[in-house]
């Protein structure tokens, strides 16, 4: 008799991976930082009061997110990201020609350890650094480009001169109440896509159902497609 073994395949058409960016191709569009980490508006005054604000990292986002005197707009992530610029898109005009600062959390980067009993940067010992970086307004849109590190900026770093800020958050202060729509958190990382494919279920001695679920890290799923093959039968005694 013949028996036939089912084979699934599913085809992620379309996945956004960040990739660092090579010396050539500098026409990839940037990769958002902000789209993997979690943004919300938090009390200065008290770190618990806080409220989800992730529709700002959005490319089509239509919600305006008020920052006022005394809250800052926090974006964190699980691990640490080199960031070395932020763009931000209000709903209109800002007044003040610096309108934000930009902060970012500090402990001892860039002359931490390699592990072991070395202090190290963590999302929960450190200190809100202020950014020395140049800033650019064009209407409804600032532009705020890092500039080189220095100890004017972190007191007692030994290694200087990074553009980067390796950081596990990033807050943002307005210096007058602001209305934002968009914000852009970005290092040398771009976006490519990439068609990568997934079998299972083939001659498969397990038993039970296979409903495999795919996530991406540092990238995003951006169309999976299905396809149920049959492959050829294999004749048995």
């Amino acid at each position: 008799m013949c028996a036939v073994d089912r084979v699934v395949v599913a085809v992620l058409t379309a996945i956004l991976l960040v990739l660092p960016a090579p010396a050539t191709e500098s026409e990839a569009p940037r990769s958002n930082l902000a789209a993997f980490g979690r943004m919300s508006v938090t009390d200065t005054a008290d770190a618990s009061r806080r409220v989800n604000a992730d529709c700002l990292a959005s490319e089509t986002n239509a919600t305006t997110v008020v920052l006022a005197r005394g809250t800052a707009l926090e974006c964190e992530w699980d691990h640490p990201r080199p960031v070395r610029a932020v763009r931000i898109l209000f709903d209109s005009p800002p007044t003040n020609p610096a309108p934000v600062t930009v902060q970012w959390w500090h402990r001892v980067w860039p002359d931490n350890g390699s592990g072991g009993w070395m202090k190290l940067d963590d999302p929960f010992n450190g200190d809100w650094t202020t950014v020395k970086a140049s800033m650019t307004v064009d209407q409804t849109e600032a532009r705020i480009d890092f500039a080189p590190l220095m100890q004017s900026e972190a007191p007692g770093i030994s290694n200087e001169g990074a553009v980067r800020r390796l950081t596990h958050k990033l807050r943002l202060l307005a210096a007058e109440p602001l209305a934002v729509r968009k914000v852009g958190v970005y290092s040398d990382a771009v976006e490519r896509r990439a068609r990568l494919r997934f079998e299972w279920g083939v001659r498969t001695v397990t038993p039970g159902q296979w409903a495999p679920r795919f996530e991406a890290r540092n990238g995003r799923v951006i169309g999976p497609e299905h396809r149920h093959t049959r492959p050829r039968p294999m004749l048995r005694p």
